[in-house]
């Protein structure tokens, strides 16, 4: 008796510490496709809009926030909790009826992976302006 309850007591230690080791145990992992996109040359006043995909392949539901600003327009869509297993996006839609020449936007995603705390994507343009013509 007392040996089976050392070795149940010894290997409860052993399991704890393995698990106390491997933060990603019962946690969210995201996953994602792309970190930058470039939309290329555009004319001016063209809406760019990119969605960047996650995907939880953890045990936990993944939680997104994007930490950068919302200036000259900048608009974000940001999902619910994704679930384990499951794919969604944030979507970001940046106005360009006052940019003009080379356009870049850093965007920066906080979420509860324990192993990507922050996640950094980047969209580029090239706007090409509105050509005038006075008669």
């Amino acid at each position: 008796m007392k040996r089976t309850t050392i070795a149940v007591l010894t290997f409860s230690m052993i399991f704890l510490i393995t698990l106390s080791g491997n933060p990603a145990f019962g946690a969210s992992k995201a996953l994602t496709n792309e970190s930058d996109f470039n939309a290329g040359d555009l004319p001016q006043g063209t809406l760019i809009v990119h969605d960047f995909i996650f995907k939880n392949t953890g045990s936990e539901p993944l939680t997104l926030k994007v930490t950068s600003c919302t200036c000259g327009g900048v608009k974000y869509e940001t999902p619910s909790p994704i679930q384990p297993g499951k794919t969604d996006k944030i979507r970001v839609s940046i106005p360009t009826k006052y940019l003009k020449g080379g356009y870049k936007k850093d965007i920066l995603v906080q979420t509860n992976d324990p192993e990507k705390k922050e996640i950094h994507f980047t969209i580029q343009a090239n706007i090409k302006g509105a050509v005038s013509s006075a008669p």
